[in-house]
């Protein structure tokens, strides 16, 4: 993996805590001023994720001191670091965004032929236009509960992890 290693902790399903919801061996993660929100890629995929668990994470007393000097992003400000997780190998590094794009876009979890087929599809899709979804209330509080539960579990996990030394003043 490109970048700095840092011995972050990486509680089980971290990832997925973050919103990302696929596959992929490795994802990029960092906030985006506009719409000050977490961001996700994995080289194929990209899009925002669970703000508020990334933010959990990225403040808790185990995890805060060893990003201390790094620009993950901010409310006004763009990232000069991407968090790179290795979801096989529970591992992480700390890149420079366009490094890390170029790492990721090498390591597509999809074959090329996998990656054709769903622009194919989505071409189809959006050639017959949108449809209407109904949200099922239910289903929204189901999935909240879950997220819920993920970050409890998260911040359970780290609540075990040794606290790193200090080392100084954070942007959060």
């Amino acid at each position: 993996m490109p970048g700095q290693p840092i011995d972050l902790p990486l509680p089980p399903g971290l990832i997925e805590t973050f919103g990302h919801l696929g596959d992929a061996r490795y994802v990029g993660f960092h906030w985006s001023p506009c719409g000050d929100e977490l961001v996700f890629d994995d080289g194929f995929n990209s899009g925002t994720g669970q703000s508020q668990s990334f933010l959990v994470f990225r403040r808790h007393p185990a995890v805060a001191p060893l990003l201390a000097g790094y620009n993950l992003g901010y409310s006004d400000s763009d990232a000069e670091h991407w968090l790179l997780i290795d979801r096989e190998g529970s591992r992480a590094t700390i890149a420079a965004p366009a490094e890390a794009r170029a790492f990721l876009e090498k390591h597509v979890p999809l074959s090329v032929e996998e990656q054709e087929e769903i622009v194919g599809q989505l071409d189809e899709f959006l050639m017959h236009g949108w449809e209407e979804v109904h949200i099922d209330p239910e289903e929204v509080r189901k999935a909240m509960d879950e997220q819920r539960g993920r970050v409890g579990r998260m911040v359970s996990w780290l609540d075990m992890c040794p606290k790193p030394p200090q080392k100084g003043f954070t942007h959060d």
